[in-house]
């Protein structure tokens, strides 16, 4: 089974997220889709356009393999844009910064064998303590609402962003 935990992140939170994975190892972020496959390699990813991205930490080998989007893409407009589609066994940490102003929260996830039927071809126990400190960070500077034990964490910003949020 996979790893994750529920956050909320805004663009200030992410680029503090990732300021600090850079800290930890050599990075390389990527984006579900772009018109070309070197467009989907970003410097840092704008999540008010788009929650999702990934982190490959590139002390694991992996090679990424390039798909491209079909006509039957629940997505139309993404149609003959590019994706990486080797990510089910790949040594990345999966962000989704979730939606404030929707209420939707994201995660952090770490497939580990859950999307790997073949096993894994990198340092398992090393990257768990990578993620794991990855994990230390989110939980040391996110809160969590009162009594909210199941639900995300608020990355700063998205904590302050809720504290003037007018309750629905």
């Amino acid at each position: 089974m996979g790893r994750q935990v529920p956050v909320f992140a805004t663009q200030t939170d992410a680029d503090a997220l990732i300021a600090f994975m850079r800290e930890t190892a050599e990075i390389a972020i990527f984006v579900n889709f772009a018109e070309t496959a070197e467009g989907l390699w970003v410097e840092a990813p704008d999540v008010n356009g788009n929650p999702f991205f990934r982190v490959w930490n590139k002390r694991f080998p992996w090679t990424p393999e390039y798909g491209r989007v079909g006509e039957n893409s629940v997505e139309p407009k993404h149609v003959g844009w590019y994706y990486v589609r080797n990510t089910g066994a790949a040594p990345v940490v999966e962000f989704d910064c979730g939606t404030l102003g929707k209420g939707r929260w994201g995660r952090m996830y770490w497939s580990k064998y859950f999307t790997a039927p073949d096993g894994l071809e990198y340092d398992v126990d090393a990257f768990s303590q990578w993620y794991d400190k990855i994990l230390r960070w989110i939980r040391k500077q996110g809160k969590k609402r009162p009594g909210d034990h199941p639900g995300p964490y608020y990355l700063p910003d998205a904590w302050e962003q809720t504290q003037t949020l007018k309750p629905r």
